[in-house]
C-alpha cells in the first residue's frame, strides 16, 4: 500500500498565500488591462478551488472510488482502491500499483507494448471520462499513468478532477461540431451557450475572424488537425477580442490539449478526433431521446412557470415605485403602440411555446409508459401520432411566428 500525509500546517499557510494571490489580482485587474482582459480574479479564484480540494484526501479517495466504479468494467484501465480504514482529511491510504511509467518508451518498447493500442485506450479513457460521464482526470500527466500487465493503463492521483454541467457539454458539442462542419455560425453560438461570448454581441470583426477560423480547417483531413492548434488558435482569437474563456471551460480544454500530447507521445499517427467522434456522436444521441427531451421540457416549464410567478410582484412593485415617485416614464404615442405590440408578440410566443413544449412532454411521458408499462395497442399508437403531429404542428407555427417578429 502506499499512504499519503500531508505535511503539518500545509493548510493554514496555503490559505494565507492564497489570500494574498486573491489580493493581487483583484489589484492587478484594477490596475492593469491585460489582467481585466484575462479576468484574473476567476483564473486565480478557479486555482484556489482546485488546491484546496487537493488537501481534502477524504474528496481525493471518493474521487478515485467513482473512477473505480466508471470503469469497473474496463480490461484496459485500472484503479487503484482505497483503505478506508486507514485514511482521513490528512492520510490517505491506497493499493500500491507497479508498472512502467507512460513517457518511459525505451521500457515500454522492451517489454513489448502495443504503443498504438495504449495511445488509442488512453484517449479513449479521457473521451469516456468527458463525454460519458462528464466528470474527468483534470491532470493526465504522464507521472499519474503506469502500464501494468503488458497493457493495461494504472491511473493514480485523483486530487484534480473536472465536472461538466448539462451547458456545457452541450456547448462543448456544439462546438466541436461546427469545427468539422465548418460552420462559423454553429461555433459562434457554440461560444455563447459557453458564455465566452455574451448573447447577440458578437461584433462584425468578430464574426468575420471566426469565419476565417473556421476556413483553416477546409479541405484538412482530421488526421492532420491537432487539438492543441486548434484551441490555441481559438484562445487566441478571442484574446484578440478581449474575451475570456470560463475556468471550468479552461480546465477542460487544457485536459483535452494534455490527453492528446500523452496519445501522440506513444503514436505519432494517432488521429484523436476520429477516436472521439463515436463519443460525440453517443453523446448527441443521449440529448434527443424521449427521456432527454421530456427531462428539459419539463425544466423549461418550471422556469416559465416561475417566472410567470414572480411577474405579478414585479409589477406590483414597479407600480409602487411609479406611485411614489421613484420611477418615471416618458413615452410617446408611436412608442407606446410599439411596446404593446411587442408585448402581445411575446405573449403570443410564449403561449405557443407553453403549448409545444407541453406536446413534448406528453409525447416523452406516453413514449416512456408504452415501454415501461408494455403499454400497446391502437390507442397509444393514436395518442403518439396526434401528439407527434402537434409537436411539429406546435414547432412550425412557432417559428412562423418568430420569423414574423423578426
Amino acid at each position: 500500500m502506499v499512504v499519503k500525509v500531508q505535511r503539518p500546517d500545509i493548510a493554514n499557510r496555503i490559505q494565507t498565500d492564497l489570500a494574498i494571490l486573491a489580493d493581487l489580482a483583484a489589484l492587478a485587474q484594477e490596475r492593469l488591462a491585460v489582467a481585466a482582459q484575462y479576468n484574473l480574479s476567476e483564473i486565480v479564484w478557479e486555482f484556489s478551488a482546485t488546491l484546496r480540494a487537493e488537501l481534502d484526501y477524504v474528496r481525493e479517495g471518493r474521487n478515485a472510488d467513482r473512477f473505480r466504479q466508471m470503469f469497473c468494467g474496463n480490461p484496459h484501465i485500472y484503479i487503484p482502491r482505497v483503505y478506508w480504514e486507514y485514511t482521513d482529511t490528512r492520510i490517505l491510504t491506497i493499493e500500491r500499483i507497479t508498472g512502467i511509467k507512460l513517457n518511459d518508451m525505451a521500457s515500454l518498447r522492451a517489454a513489448g507494448v502495443d504503443l498504438s493500442r495504449l495511445a488509442r485506450a488512453s484517449v479513449e479513457i479521457t473521451l469516456e471520462e468527458i463525454f460519458g460521464h462528464g466528470f474527468f482526470h483534470s491532470d493526465p500527466h504522464p507521472g499519474n499513468f503506469f502500464v501494468i500487465n503488458g497493457g493495461v493503463l494504472g491511473v493514480v492521483d485523483f486530487g484534480q478532477v473536472g465536472v461538466l454541467d448539462h451547458t456545457t457539454m452541450q456547448g462543448l458539442l456544439w462546438m466541436m461540431g461546427a469545427l468539422i462542419n465548418h460552420d462559423s455560425q454553429g461555433l459562434l453560438r457554440a461560444l455563447e451557450r459557453l458564455g465566452v461570448i455574451p448573447r447577440r454581441a458578437a461584433t462584425a470583426a468578430l464574426r468575420r475572424d471566426l469565419e476565417r477560423f473556421v476556413e483553416g480547417f477546409v479541405d484538412r483531413p482530421l488526421g492532420q488537425i491537432s487539438a492543441r492548434e486548434t484551441f490555441d488558435g481559438l484562445t487566441a482569437l478571442l484574446r484578440r477580442h478581449r474575451l475570456t474563456i470560463p475556468g471550468p471551460l479552461a480546465t477542460l480544454l487544457k485536459t483535452i490539449v494534455m490527453m492528446e500530447g500523452l496519445g501522440m507521445q506513444l503514436d505519432p499517427a494517432l488521429d484523436v478526433f476520429a477516436a472521439a467522434r463515436p463519443y460525440i456522436q453517443r453523446a448527441l444521441r443521449d440529448q434527443v431521446t424521449p427521456a432527454a427531451i421530456g427531462a428539459q421540457a419539463l425544466a423549461g416549464g418550471r422556469e416559465l412557470g416561475e417566472l410567470a410567478l414572480e411577474i405579478p410582484d414585479q409589477l406590483s412593485q414597479s407600480l409602487q415605485r411609479l406611485n411614489e415617485g421613484e420611477l418615471r416614464l416618458q413615452t410617446r404615442e408611436i412608442e407606446l403602440r410599439r411596446v404593446a405590440s411587442a408585448l402581445v408578440g411575446a405573449a403570443n410566443r410564449l403561449a405557443l411555446a407553453l403549448v409545444v413544449s407541453a406536446f413534448i412532454l406528453g409525447v416523452a411521458m406516453l413514449v416512456v409508459a408504452m415501454r415501461a408499462l408494455e403499454w400497446y395497442g391502437w390507442l397509444p399508437w393514436t395518442l403518439l401520432f396526434f401528439g407527434v403531429g402537434g409537436v411539429v404542428t406546435g414547432g412550425i407555427m412557432l417559428t412562423l411566428a418568430l420569423l414574423r417578429r423578426e
